[in-house]
């Protein structure tokens, strides 16, 4: 199940560079949260 922290972690390992964005995107690509998220940031470039 989805819990914000673990949302916060893997957010911060991307963030960094821990994490590629295909990693990211597999955790997270049913997720309603995630991909408000990943729309507002691929808008904020």
């Amino acid at each position: 199940m989805f819990r914000p922290a673990d949302f916060e972690t893997l957010r911060t390992c991307f963030a960094s560079g821990q994490m590629s964005e295909a990693q990211l995107k597999q955790h997270f690509a049913d997720n309603p949260m995630f991909r408000r998220w990943w729309d507002r940031r691929a808008k904020g470039r």
